[in-house]
Order: C-alpha cells, then sequence, then structure tokens
C-alpha cells in the first residue's frame, strides 16, 4: 500500500503511522511509517496518531485492473497477485484507534506476508474468546439451562417442534415445558452453543471461553455454555404453520444446532427464535480493536 499508492501519490495517505495486522508480541505490534515505508514496534494499546487504511482482495480476469485503479468498491487497487487477485485499499483513512485491548497474551499466528491480513485480522477479533456459533437449545438444553436459572418467570422458546402448530416452550418457574405452545406467540429466547475440551476444564456454572455459562458437560468432553441474560425478550418460534417434522423428534442435548438449522432451513420461513439465536455473535464482547473496525466496515 505504501510502495504503490502513497509513494506514487496516490490515495491521500498522511506521512503519519499507520497500523498493519502483525503482531509481534503480547503488548506489542506493527505500524509503519509512511513518511517512509518504514516498520515500527508500538503497544498494542497506543492510538495517537496512528491511522487505519482497510483493505480487501477479490477475484477478477485477468487485466482488469491496473495498479491505482478504481476497484469495484470504490477503494485504490494497491497490489495484484498472479494476475486475478487483487487488493483494493479504502480511499481514505479511517480515525485513529488502538490496535487492541487485550495487551496480556499474544495471538502468536500473525503474519506479515501479503495474503494475511484478512486471517491475521479474523484472529485478532477472534482472541477475545467470544464465539457465533450459537443456536436455540433444545427441549433438555433448555431445561439443563432453567435448572441455573430457577427464579426466573420468563417463558423461553426451546427448538423442539410440537407439531405443525406449535412448539416447545418452558417456563422457569415450573419444572416441566409447555409442549402446546402456538409458534406465531412471542417469547423470550437464550442461546447456546457446545464446544470441545478437555476433561475437568469446567464445571457446571464456570463462565466459559465465550463468556456465557457452563450449564451441562457431556461425557466429560463436550461442554454448552449458554448467554446469561435474555438475547430476545419477545420473539415468535416461526410464522410457517407447516410442521418440520425432525425437530419434533429433537428433545434431547445434543440436537439443538441440528433443530436451528432445521427451522431456519424451512420454505418459507423468515423471521424467528431459531434465526435470532443463530445470527447470534458476541466475538466482540470483550474487546475492540482497529481490526473490528476495519472488519465491521461496509462499502
Amino acid at each position: 500500500m505504501y510502495t504503490n499508492l502513497k509513494a506514487e501519490g496516490i490515495g491521500n495517505f498522511l506521512g503519519t503511522f499507520y497500523w498493519s495486522s502483525t503482531e509481534l508480541t503480547a503488548t506489542t505490534a506493527v505500524k509503519i511509517q509512511f513518511s517512509d515505508g518504514n516498520p515500527i514496534s508500538e503497544a498494542k494499546s497506543a492510538s495517537l496518531s496512528i491511522r487505519l487504511r482497510p483493505a480487501r482482495k477479490f477475484t477478477a480476469a485477468t487485466s482488469a485492473y491496473e495498479l491505482g485503479d478504481v476497484g469495484p468498491s470504490g477503494g485504490l487497487i494497491f497490489y495484484i497477485d498472479g494476475g486475478t487477485t487483487y487488493y483494493e485499499a479504502y480511499p481514505s483513512d479511517l480515525s485513529n484507534a488502538a490496535w487492541s485491548d487485550i495487551t496480556d497474551k499474544e495471538i502468536g499466528t500473525t503474519s506479515n506476508v501479503i495474503g494475511s491480513g484478512d486471517t491475521n485480522t479474523t484472529s485478532i477479533i477472534n482472541q477475545s474468546g467470544g464465539a457465533n456459533d450459537w443456536f436455540l437449545p433444545s427441549e433438555d438444553e433448555l431445561g439443563a439451562i432453567r435448572a441455573q436459572y430457577t427464579g426466573y418467570a420468563n417463558i423461553y422458546w426451546s427448538s423442539t417442534e410440537t407439531n405443525a402448530a406449535a412448539a416447545l416452550a418452558w417456563i422457569f418457574t415450573s419444572t416441566t415445558p409447555q409442549a402446546g405452545t402456538f409458534k406465531n406467540s412471542a417469547h423470550y429466547v437464550k442461546v447456546c452453543r457446545s464446544f470441545v475440551g478437555d476433561i475437568g476444564d469446567y464445571s457446571i456454572g464456570d463462565v466459559g471461553p465465550a463468556g456465557g455459562k457452563i450449564f451441562y458437560v457431556d461425557g466429560g468432553t463436550t461442554y454448552y455454555e449458554e448467554i446469561p441474560g435474555n438475547q430476545s425478550t419477545n420473539i415468535v418460534w416461526s410464522y410457517v404453520a407447516d410442521e418440520i417434522g425432525v425437530t419434533a423428534q429433537g428433545t434431547a442435548i445434543g440436537t439443538g444446532k441440528a433443530n436451528t438449522l432445521a427451522i431456519i432451513g424451512q420454505s418459507g420461513f423468515s423471521v424467528g427464535a431459531a434465526k435470532l439465536a443463530n445470527d447470534y455473535d458476541n466475538t466482540y464482547s470483550s474487546a475492540s480493536s482497529a481490526a473490528l473496525i476495519c472488519n465491521d466496515l461496509i462499502i
């Protein structure tokens, strides 16, 4: 970007510092001095006078673009790899930001080569320990969650279907679920996820790696985690009054993810608790970073 744009007087770059996505240690990362293109070590927490210039890569026909051309997203082409992979820089700077607010542990997987920026960015964002693999719990999964919240008076959806018109919901003050709840009625949602670890990594009630609460351990190495609080106050199960079928058998712990995907995949489905759970993403819950700002940019 410095060599093919800034040094050629293209792109309105300033002669100041710009963050790269390359980590050096747990506390430092690489910034580039755009007056001469030199890499310099800087504290990850630093933000004063360190600019951001997001980039993306895409494929197109050979010779579709030249260096310095305006790319398909309105940015500037700053590198071409193999004739068909193009790298495009955002047309203007973003405001100053710290590289990351996590400065007590090293990511260890970032690289400095061309082509690694997107994976570097993902690694930086995911360092917070969050996750985006959440789903709507099945009947038994919801029951295990409910055991941690017996004082709650709210009604929560499970991903277990009863019939074409109804699904199973659970009021947390009750020891038994409500099997015949109309799908188009609105109730609360708690999302959960499962992950594999080592025996003894977590116990029931511990805080899991995505910031949630461990509510079930299966076989000693499969852990189930839910996010405390409500991810929705009132949302329908589905507006589709046709039976899916497979989720009616999906009551056991371990079936919630498949149930969720089956609900979302039903013909005509657009809005509902399963989609909210599947779309839930708390990856960024404990981190802010230059990488996140760039990743969230829409052009």
